[in-house]
């Protein structure tokens, strides 16, 4: 695996395990419950982290099976950064529609789901092709194309920014005062 995506999958796997680490102590119960209805509870937070992963995942493989991807050059950075920006922010922001969807699950579906797409990601980037780390493999569905690196990237902020969703859920976090994008007060 090239060095930059092996950094990467390295951090997205430091987040997941964070992610982990800091719910492990909760009761089932607790990780199983929405706080509200219309908000997810732990589980769901992690069964979209596992939608988003899959639908990259898929991506790549369909764009390495048919072709057609190329260098991202600098506009994968400037997408990369306006992503990272808006997640750091205190707007939270509707999930795109594709990975809005969340059904409800027990923790432990949840935890061997996102388990089975980080090791179907750890095969698919030791498989990858020479030459094609640069190219736009991995798709954002509102930012765009950017290089597998930079959405490795892009999927450990997307964990830490739901690890902090998870910690509010649980009570460990205060809200912070944050609001949804076009819903008004959450």
């Amino acid at each position: 695996m090239e060095r930059s995506l092996d950094r990467a999958f390295t951090r997205m796997e430091h987040e997941r395990k964070a992610f982990l680490d800091s719910v492990s102590h909760l009761p089932e119960g607790l990780l199983e419950q929405a706080p509200a209805t219309g908000k997810w509870s732990i589980a769901q937070i992690v069964v979209h982290l596992v939608q988003a992963e899959t639908s990259a995942l898929s991506y790549l493989r369909k764009k390495l099976h048919h072709g057609g991807h190329g260098p991202v050059r600098l506009a994968g950075t400037f997408r990369l950064v306006a992503l990272r920006v808006a997640l750091a922010t205190p707007v939270r922001w509707k999930a795109p529609r594709i990975i809005s969807d969340v059904p409800h699950t027990s923790w432990q579906n949840a935890m061997i789901q996102w388990r089975s797409v980080r090791d179907d990601w750890h095969r698919s980037l030791e498989d990858l092709p020479a030459g094609t780390a640069a190219h736009g493999l991995f798709k954002h569905p509102v930012a765009g194309k950017l290089t597998l690196a930079q959405g490795l990237r892009f999927m450990a902020v997307h964990v830490r920014h739901h690890h902090g969703q998870a910690m509010r859920h649980a009570g460990l976090l205060s809200g912070g005062g944050r609001r949804k994008v076009g819903s008004g007060p959450s």
